[in-house]
């Protein structure tokens, strides 16, 4: 009595990890707006940590050679 179950190629969201058609990556216009903030937010917090490590680079290398 087993029954073959077929699949449907799909993707996940990337968000929110719903089903989505092979060709998209977002579930909704919704999703894809979060994923852009997040991106965002995520290159803002690098560009900040680098420019910390510089800063700070800078400030050891301006103590050391006093």
């Amino acid at each position: 009595m087993s029954k073959e179950m077929r699949v449907i190629p799909h993707k996940h969201c990337v968000v929110c990890g719903r089903a989505t058609p092979e060709s998209q990556e977002f579930c909704s216009s919704k999703c894809k707006e979060e994923y852009a903030k997040r991106e965002r937010r995520y290159k803002t917090t690098t560009r900040i940590s680098y420019l910390l490590f510089i800063v700070l680079l800078l400030f050891f290398v301006i103590i050391y050679l006093r």
